[in-house]
């Protein structure tokens, strides 16, 4: 029966994801946080500009001879009307979209943690679930190999030899196991007979240039029938 996920199960995974995006994060909410300032000081310039134009409004009005005071207000008030307002508005936009796309930025690497944290999650209890199973299967052969085992240690008795179980390197880059006689065997006797067992075997399969294959179909779950048959040499 496959193992239950749960919320607590995730959150270490979550947490090493969050660990590993701290930085990115970090250098998103500062680009947040820059923009207030930045569009703080766009707002400034743009009312500066205002009270300047204002200004060269009312020096013109006066070297026309306009009003005596020297104001123009159908003037400001198109310059108001035409620069002044929409250049705010357009500056307001902008700002809401730059938050708005930083926003966006920081949520998806929340949601990117927190997805990759359950896929992460379920792959491992995969894993342990398979591994457990082989390891459970395995039993079928620990039976007879202990027969072997046992035979093999009567004939090295009665015959007075010392020697053990050992393996030497192949010609393609794997293993090869032997008995004490010098006999081949299969992998998964070699480990039972040296007491390592399933999980020996399987740590070896990992890193063992012939038995990387017979590692991945461990994890997909594949029987021990279907293993024997597909690596006899292994299994």
């Amino acid at each position: 029966m496959a193992e239950a996920l749960t919320i607590q199960g995730m959150q270490p995974w979550l947490t090493g994801l969050n660990a590993v995006t701290a930085p990115e994060t970090t250098r998103i909410n500062q680009q947040i946080a820059d923009l207030t300032p930045y569009y703080d000081a766009q707002t400034k310039g743009l009312e500066q500009a205002r009270i300047n134009a204002f200004r060269d409004i009312g020096s013109q009005a006066r070297q026309r001879g306009g009003l005596f005071s020297g104001f123009s207000p159908d003037q400001m008030a198109r310059y108001t009307g035409e620069k002044f307002l929409p250049a705010m508005a357009g500056l307001k936009k902008s700002q809401n979209e730059a938050t708005s796309a930083l926003q966006q930025a920081l949520n998806q690497v929340g949601i990117n943690n927190y997805s990759n944290a359950w896929g992460m999650y379920g792959d491992a209890a995969k894993f342990g679930q398979s591994e457990r199973q082989f390891e459970q299967n395995m039993a079928w052969d620990k039976e007879k190999f202990a027969k072997e085992l046992a035979a093999s240690a009567a004939s090295r008795a009665s015959s007075g030899s010392s020697k053990t179980y050992y393996t030497e390197p192949s010609a393609n880059g794997g293993t090869n196991f032997f008995d004490p006689n010098g006999n081949p065997i299969r992998a998964a006797q070699y480990f039972n007979a040296t007491g390592g067992g399933a999980p020996a075997l399987v740590s070896f399969l990992q890193t063992d240039v012939g038995g990387k294959g017979a590692y991945n179909d461990i994890q997909k779950g594949l029987t021990p029938a279907q293993l024997s048959s597909k690596y006899p040499w292994i299994f």
